[in-house]
């Protein structure tokens, strides 16, 4: 039985048992101030988990049994649970929680298979929301179905690979290679019209080689993303250009060609966003200890040919609908949060109208270059170079706070809820598409 699992850097997570061989204490590395982070668990009579105790603030939880062996109730400081069951296969689930008493129902067919499932208020027999599911002769789930929408699923001939659904007038298909289940095209239509479709090209090794976008989902124009790999199979280039012929590569998409290095066991030491380069630092664990930040907002967007776009009252680069424009920043002394304002003067043609103008402001947070990354004992991320992040005794992550010396209108709310105004969580190189569009 495993006693102990140490790291490189000779921190242990320790493990006891029972004499029944179950685990009966487990011991983080890390601790809780001073004190041993520890969990036990107890059992019943029939070995059968009854409790979870933790030895800081998480909720400790207790569970109990029928004389078949099946779990009757959970119980925490959270919630509660109540089960019930038909035969062997569990019929309803009480939940009772801050958010009041709700029962989950379930449904199963002649086989065991779960039908439909209703989820409603204790007191009140009809369900809030409900789901059912059907199979075909070979068992396989090929329709889901609530009060407003039904998804039906076909599949290949003598397989299980799903070759299609639709979901009211959309239909999604899907193909694949001769003698390999790899994707060669996926195309969503609605109306006989192609929303989207990508098809997809892969090397002797089953490796993505390239992916080509087209549809009217795509108002930009066609253009196709190209991937290479190193021997060990790990994405060095992904870049994308415009056209239809993954062959030409005459006209790169600015601001989206992308590279990757590795070390030898897989972290990744350096990234490149067209000339912008971005470096990485891990340490014995294989975890990244620190990296550089860019000091460039990559700003995308799309708008009619016929309009004039800027940011920060700077012209941007175009390409038919397309638009990118690259801002500067300053993040060597400390993070940022950089306003964005995207301006489009729209000139309607052939008219003697007045132009329209559409204007888009947010703000893009970049982090202090090099960001600084702490773990604890376990493993856990404990800061980054905008949040500090809280775990329990599971290592679930429970609070997230901005660091106190960031810019102060970042809009997150210092209780750890993640609050509004999230602004392309891409810390590397930001990112933000901005449409501006004429107006009527």
């Amino acid at each position: 039985m495993l006693l102990a699992k140490t790291d490189a850097s000779g921190k242990s997570v320790t493990y006891t048992y029972t004499g029944n061989s179950k685990l009966e204490i487990r011991n983080w590395a890390r601790k809780d101030g001073t004190n041993d982070l520890v969990t036990t668990y107890s059992y019943n009579n029939a070995g059968d988990l009854t409790g979870i105790d933790y030895s800081d603030s998480t909720p400790d939880v207790s569970f109990t049994y029928d004389r078949l062996g099946r779990q009757k109730t959970a119980e925490s400081s959270v919630s509660s649970h109540a089960f019930t069951y038909n035969g062997l296969l569990l019929d309803s689930e009480t939940i009772v929680s801050s958010a009041g008493t709700n029962v989950l129902d379930r449904s199963y067919d002649s086989l065991g298979r779960p039908v439909a499932a209703a989820l409603r208020a204790v007191a009140d027999p009809d369900p809030a929301y409900q789901v059912f599911y059907a199979y075909d002769g070979f068992g396989r789930l090929n329709q889901i179905s609530n009060f407003q929408f039904q998804a039906s699923y076909s599949y290949l001939p003598n397989s299980d690979l799903l070759s299609s659904y639709t979901l009211g007038n959309l239909t999604v298909s899907r193909t694949y290679e001769q003698n390999r289940n790899l994707l060669t095209q996926v195309k969503n239509e609605a109306g006989g019209a192609t929303l989207s479709q990508f098809d997809y090209l892969n090397d002797a090794g089953g490796r993505r080689t390239s992916v080509k976008h087209s549809g009217t989902a795509f108002e930009t124009g066609p253009a196709f993303n190209k991937y290479d790999y190193n021997s060990r199979s790990e994405v060095i280039v992904g870049d994308r250009f415009w056209g239809t012929n993954p062959d030409d590569t005459g006209d790169p998409v600015l601001g989206q060609g992308f590279a990757y290095m590795y070390d030898n066991i897989g972290n990744r030491t350096a990234s490149s966003r067209d000339n912008e380069e971005v470096s990485y630092t891990a340490n014995s664990l294989n975890q990244y200890s620190q990296r550089t930040v860019a000091d460039l907002i990559d700003i995308i967007g799309s708008a009619e040919t016929n309009t004039t776009v800027t940011v920060n009252s700077e012209p941007v680069n175009r390409h038919d609908k397309y638009w990118y424009y690259g801002l500067g920043v300053t993040n060597d002394l400390s993070a940022v949060y950089q306003e964005v304002n995207v301006v489009g003067v729209y000139s309607p043609p052939d008219t003697n109208e007045p132009d329209v103008v559409s204007s888009e402001t947010g703000h893009v947070f970049v982090a202090k270059t090099p960001e600084q990354f702490t773990y604890d004992d376990d493993g856990n991320m404990l800061s980054d170079g905008r949040f500090n992040y809280s775990w329990d005794c599971e290592n679930r992550l429970i609070a997230a706070e901005t660091l106190p010396d960031l810019p102060t209108s970042v809009p997150y709310r210092g209780s750890g809820e993640f609050g509004a105004g999230k602004q392309g969580e891409n810390r590397g190189h930001k990112r933000e598409k901005l449409e501006i569009k004429a107006r009527d």
